[in-house]
């Protein structure tokens, strides 16, 4: 019982130690790959906001690592990263030597990135509009390229600051509505 015990307690040391046990090694390296994917989301993801706030195109022409014309705004900055950034220039290398492999670089993923970035900023300029006591609700119509009508869905409200003591009116275009012809002439006809 005893050496049961004195076993039992040296292996509760290890395992608080994280040493002499078997999956030690495993773990450090799964904890090292994560690491090296939030990392190069992290880089990822700052690009894309750039570009989307600079209002710039994340793809070009040829979107191949292997091309050095025209490949697009989100793969030349990655390209023009790399030469500083270490992470990156990692990621690029096995990217262009594992085509096919998983590198967070396709428009399919790039859209997705797009998309999440959206609905948080829409979230937070919600959360603002609910918190604002005064608010008005504007809708225009138009035509987009396909003679398909959209209305545009914008929010102007009153930004109190009580911290600062300011107050501010501001302006949020939240998105696009499509709609059919038909419906939008229910409407006007309604109203």
């Amino acid at each position: 019982h005893r050496q049961c015990f004195t076993q039992w307690k040296e292996m509760e040391r290890n395992l608080l130690n994280n040493r002499g046990i078997i999956d030690a090694e495993l773990q450090e390296q799964i904890q090292r790959e994560s690491q090296k994917w939030c990392d190069i989301l992290k880089r990822l993801l700052h690009c894309i906001k750039y570009l989307a706030i600079q209002n710039l195109a994340l793809r070009g022409h040829r979107e191949s690592l292997q091309s050095d014309f025209n490949t697009g705004n989100l793969l030349g900055l990655l390209k023009l990263i790399s030469n500083f950034d270490p992470v990156v220039k990692e990621h690029i290398r096995f990217a262009e030597s594992h085509p096919g492999s998983t590198s967070y670089l396709s428009p399919k993923i790039q859209n997705e990135f797009i998309h999440i970035m959206a609905s948080t900023v829409r979230d937070s300029l919600l959360e603002r509009i609910r918190k604002a006591k005064y608010y008005g609700l504007m809708f225009d119509s138009t035509p987009d390229q396909a003679h398909r009508e959209q209305m545009s869905e914008v929010v102007r409200y009153v930004d109190i600051n009580f911290e600062k003591k300011t107050v501010q009116i501001k302006e949020s275009f939240l998105g696009f509505i499509p709609i059919s012809k038909r419906t939008l002439q229910a409407w006007f006809k309604k109203y």
